[in-house]
């Protein structure tokens, strides 16, 4: 397991960002010593941060992301296409307005 600095830097994220999505229950270290309060993530949390950071890439709220992660594979699913078409509306919008 590797303490909180290590693993931000790993993940090309901030210490801060990891205890905010620890807050929100979207990235839960894998130990927290009750002495130091240090949290510790085993590597597998490396890619439970990559989709994280996937997700907030192709428009998804923190909010959002967490229901996702919550979901099962038709919520998910569900919620993927919705994201589809709100982004092929934006372009849409945006297309018209630059001409």
């Amino acid at each position: 397991m590797e303490k909180i600095g290590g693993f931000s830097k790993q993940v090309q994220s901030t210490i801060k960002t990891l205890r905010h999505y620890d807050r929100l229950g979207l990235l839960v270290p894998d130990y927290i010593d009750l002495y130091t309060n240090y949290r510790h993530y085993r590597q597998q949390k490396a890619e439970e941060m990559r989709r994280i950071t996937d997700l907030k890439e192709i428009g998804f709220s923190l909010h959002e992301i967490k229901i996702f992660l919550d979901g099962n594979s038709d919520k998910q699913q569900k919620m993927i296409e919705e994201k589809q078409s709100s982004l092929k509306h934006l372009a849409e919008r945006t297309n018209w307005q630059l001409e």
